[in-house]
């Protein structure tokens, strides 16, 4: 709950408006200041609650309960620039590919440069859901390196877009 409120703030305040907001309380022990938190919002976001099982199964119970067609994974402790989401679909929209300002056509063609460069950041990822239908969820027997795993299976013979700023 330290940080909670900070971080639905800076996703309600996205300037890409066609949003939803999934918080997934994965069991915390904080004395409900968390649930507290999140249900001060209303109907700004929805609500979810389990028992402590770890990042993965929290991502996958955002993913199995989301409406949307794009995913994107805020953790409680971390904040988005207001632009993250349009910036993002303009240049999913436009694929322009930016990739090539920075590296070569070989290592973007490689399935896991991406991936292997660390280019890729759990929080700053937008995910379509048809991804999620073709390789899976998160595993939640991983605790700590379950993006790596999943950007793996995900980003086989894929190719990705990439926008070169902070979001």
């Amino acid at each position: 709950g330290n940080y909670l409120k900070e971080a639905v703030d800076s996703a309600l305040n996205q300037t890409y408006r066609n949003i939803e907001i999934l918080v997934v309380n994965d069991g915390s022990k904080d004395d409900g200041k968390t649930e507290a938190i999140a249900l001060s919002y209303g109907d700004k976001i929805r609500y979810l609650k389990k028992e402590n099982g770890g990042v993965a199964s929290a991502l996958n119970m955002g993913i199995r309960n989301m409406k949307g067609e794009y995913f994107s994974w805020l953790s409680h402790d971390d904040l988005y620039y207001p632009e993250k989401i349009e910036k993002e679909m303009q240049a999913v929209q436009s694929l322009a590919d930016n990739f090539h300002k920075y590296y070569t056509l070989e290592q973007i063609t490689n399935s896991v440069f991406s991936v292997l460069q660390l280019q890729i950041h759990a929080c700053g990822a937008l995910i379509h859901r048809d991804n999620f239908t073709r390789a899976g969820c998160f595993d939640e027997t991983i605790y700590t390196v379950q993006d790596i795993e999943l950007w793996f299976r995900m980003l086989r013979n894929r190719k990705s877009c990439f926008v070169p700023e902070a979001l």
